[in-house]
């Protein structure tokens, strides 16, 4: 299995990404990793590596920064991204693309030039983020692609995350929760309101199971497997929950090597300590995967360690050999008549 790797994307690129995909290869034996970027810096550190042999290249040394206009920087055919999604796009040999490059340039990138799988509205981007029980993984729907939706879309992202996060995730029902202010069926602006009634409606039909609104407080309780949202909100949850967690890990150390008895105290914690951080720390996160494109493509942190990078390139091959566009699309076709319905019945309410 191919998986084009943007070797020039990110704050950390070329080091962290070529490493990244080093670590990858060793972890999963049926992948082969495509490097797109600088061949030069990039073969002999694979070479050295012994694993050559299953590693291609595509070279080039020209990448899209964070501060070019992404409509624009698409433009742009030679770049590292778009050499890669040039190949997604017209060759089944590559499955997947990971890229810690220009979110807003990857998201065009995937939007005109992969296109959006049959009948989903609008891709969905959706990092999992951990909560208080280390077997739970909760992950976030819209997480900043669409700031701006309609309930159509929220239903989309719910169904698209849910099989995302069954199939290739292996929760066996995921529990799928709508971010709101409170949780009564009542609470909310126009657009829970709206939603709401169509996932409950999807729920009593067997498409997924619908456990009704959250408080954000409740996002990492570990209670929920899914969260669906907008991408402003959802934007705002994963900062909140992101700097909470750094928070929370500052005042740990600070406490730790606040005297001689806490220093003692915190070398008996010293394992618990490091488990939970290599279940919190944004690293064991990987990539977020673009929902709803026709090919997987994976985003990774900008600022992506070489571990960071390897589950980025992993989650690609994960969803990829899933085949999660095709499942994805027949469940969207499957409820289709019931979105479409309610839909129309909620808009001519509104116009009478």
């Amino acid at each position: 299995m191919k998986i084009l790797v943007d070797i020039l994307g990110g704050d950390t690129a070329p080091k962290n990404m070529v490493e990244g995909a080093i670590l990858a290869l060793r972890e999963n034996p049926e992948i082969t990793c495509v490097l797109v970027g600088d061949e030069n810096y990039a073969r002999p550190v694979v070479e050295k590596a012994k694993l050559g042999g299953r590693v291609e290249y595509i070279h080039t040394t020209e990448n899209i920064s964070c501060d070019e206009q992404p409509t624009q920087a698409i433009r742009r055919t030679n770049t590292s991204m778009m050499l890669a999604f040039e190949k997604l796009k017209n060759d089944d040999e590559y499955k997947g693309f990971a890229s810690a490059g220009s979110t807003g340039a990857l998201l065009a990138g995937a939007f005109f030039k992969i296109g959006r799988i049959e009948g989903v509205s609008r891709p969905t981007l959706c990092p999992w983020i951990p909560t208080k029980l280390d077997n739970v993984k909760m992950v976030l729907a819209d997480a900043g692609a669409n700031m701006d939706c309609k309930a159509v879309n929220l239903v989309h992202f719910a169904l698209m995350t849910e099989a995302y996060t069954r199939i290739a995730l292996g929760v066996e029902k995921p529990r799928v929760a709508l971010v709101n202010v409170g949780t009564e069926e009542a609470k909310g602006n126009e657009l829970t309101h709206d939603t709401f009634p169509i996932m409950k409606a999807l729920a009593d039909r067997g498409a997924f199971n619908f456990v009704g609104n959250m408080e954000a407080r409740y996002a990492i309780s570990g209670d929920y497997d899914v969260l669906i949202c907008d991408g402003f909100v959802g934007n705002v949850v994963l900062k909140s929950v992101e700097g909470a967690i750094s928070v929370m890990g500052s005042k740990v150390s600070k406490i730790c090597r606040k005297s001689l008895l806490t220093k003692f105290g915190a070398l008996f914690l010293r394992k618990g300590f490091k488990k939970m951080k290599s279940t919190m720390h944004e690293d064991a996160t990987g990539g977020s995967p673009l929902l709803g494109i026709k090919k997987p493509v994976i985003k990774a942190h900008g600022n992506a360690s070489p571990r960071a990078f390897k589950n980025a390139i992993l989650v690609a091959a994960n969803v990829a050999r899933h085949d999660l566009s095709t499942v994805i699309k027949d469940i969207l076709a499957k409820h289709s008549d019931l979105i479409n319905k309610m839909v129309e019945e909620q808009n001519a309410k509104k116009k009478g």
